[in-house]
């Protein structure tokens, strides 16, 4: 076991930092050191540092606070499907759905996304006038960097915005912040156009990106088209949503026939991967330590029952899943020896060397069956039910006949959103899932708290430094 995870909570939102680590495969070169930002990309090996510096950001190793650890699970402590068992107050809070302005947690993945908006903005402002890159080779890197502030805008506006388009979003920083007090005026977009914002950045990637670009730890056309995928169903775009699920599908993209295979300690790639950041013992993610070292947190005995629902919680010895999924995501430690209770296993070792997946195929194919039952009719749903067959057939389960099975629109919604909750359990999606289907109110109602806990408070240093920014309703400044 290693020891506790490194100081988080390190700089600010608007702040243009370049400690890049060149931790993708893609680009050997050396980091770029913190500099203004009118010296940081002055040829093309501060160029190609500056763009694997985007993925460092996303990975946010040294802070912990975004895919290396907190955006994964911080989000579904706050949901029925992960339990706090530690000693983190801050992960209490997210699991009263108690959250408050001055949580550091909350604090750290605004930080850290908007980081990564920060560093994608100088490549997208400063890439083009640097010499010494070959045009084809400039215009992919271009169209990661849409990517990465797409991949980011959305993660913020999933959390902190609202619903509906005019509804306040996040702040849209589009180019470097060269004064830092300018951060003064900053105000919040609407919902809609922080969306319209992805939607433009994401045609951006597709139209820059090489089709021969296919390596998965970087951003691709499939990459771009995925995500458009996932943002048109948040946008309750359900036609669009399957539309593009299906164009990712034709791309080549397929289920890895053995779910396990998805989860090793040393990470592979597989047909599945659309877009997946990738980790080592030395550049570490911390999901395996906190689910198996630390156990800061643990599967909660509701996702039990949902993959099994004879469990009876509490009693270790009844956990007994014949889903496949089941076996590899949850462990139940009948003789107290890992966690003393049901223990996370999806990520297998404390080394932190997994790769994590942001993007694979079984979310787009989910995607579809979900965007398919909610347009209704009979072909749609039959489509839908055909969709969710092939997820349930690979975790080892019976496969459904529409108008048997399942007769009518609700029951195949019900179907494909339990599938959504079991294949993607544990990887930060179930929180955003609940929100944006309004099961949100239900949990809450439950847990006893507010309904404004829905959306995440605005940090509070954040608000210091920007009063213009209005904090989400029910949250003090």
């Amino acid at each position: 076991m290693r020891p506790i995870m490194r100081l988080r909570h390190l700089g600010a939102a608007t702040a243009v930092i370049f400690s890049a680590a060149a931790c993708n495969s893609m680009l050997d070169v050396k980091p770029v050191a913190e500099l203004p930002r009118d010296q940081a990309l002055t040829g093309p090996t501060s160029a190609r540092a500056a763009v694997a510096g985007m993925y460092d950001a996303l990975q946010d190793n040294e802070g912990g606070n975004y895919y290396s650890a907190n955006m994964v699970f911080f989000t579904d402590v706050s949901s029925d499907d992960v339990d706090w068992t530690g000693t983190f107050t801050s992960f209490a809070d997210a699991q009263d759905n108690n959250l408050r302005a001055d949580n550091g947690d909350v604090a750290g993945m605004w930080n850290a996304a908007y980081r990564t908006v920060a560093r994608a903005n100088l490549v997208l402002a400063q890439l083009p006038s640097i010499a010494g890159i070959p045009a084809g080779e400039k215009n992919a890197y271009l169209g990661e960097a849409h990517f990465v502030r797409a991949l980011a805008y959305h993660d913020l506006v999933k959390l902190w915005g609202g619903q509906n388009p005019g509804d306040p979003g996040v702040p849209l920083i589009l180019a470097p912040v060269e004064d830092p007090t300018s951060s003064t005026s900053l105000t919040r977009a609407t919902t809609g156009a922080v969306y319209t914002q992805i939607l433009a950045d994401l045609t951006q990637a597709e139209a820059l990106i090489p089709a021969s670009q296919t390596d998965p730890t970087r951003a691709t056309r499939g990459a771009a088209i995925a995500l458009r995928a996932r943002v048109e169903l948040f946008r309750k775009n359900y036609a669009a949503a399957e539309s593009l699920s299906t164009v990712v599908e034709n791309m080549g993209y397929d289920l890895t026939p053995n779910y396990a295979d998805l989860f090793t300690a040393e990470g592979q790639i597989t047909s599945e991967d659309i877009f997946t950041l990738t980790f080592s013992a030395v550049d570490f993610g911390e999901e395996g330590y906190y689910y198996l070292g630390r156990t800061e947190v643990e599967p909660s005995e509701a996702l039990a029952q949902a993959y099994q629902p004879s469990y009876v919680p509490g009693k270790l010895s009844t956990w007994n899943p014949t889903d496949i999924r089941a076996q590899v995501n949850i462990f139940a430690d009948v003789n107290n020896e890992i966690c003393g209770g049901l223990c996370g296993t999806k990520y297998p070792t404390t080394v932190g060397a997994e790769d994590i997946h942001i993007i694979r195929f079984a979310e787009i194919l989910l995607t579809r069956a979900e965007a398919r039952a909610r347009q209704g009719g009979a072909t749609k749903l039959a489509g839908a039910v055909a969709d969710v067959n092939r997820i349930r057939k690979r975790a080892g389960l019976d496969t459904l006949v529409f108008g048997v099975d399942l007769t009518t629109q609700q029951q195949v919604i019900d179907e494909v959103m339990l599938q959504r909750r079991l294949e993607l359990a544990m990887e930060g999606f179930r929180w955003s899932d609940l929100v944006r289907t309004g099961l949100v109110q239900n949990w809450l109602t439950a847990q006893g708290a507010p309904s404004y806990q829905a959306l995440y408070p605005i940090p509070r240093r954040e608000l210091a430094v920007s009063p213009n920014i209005a904090q989400n309703p029910g949250y003090t400044r």
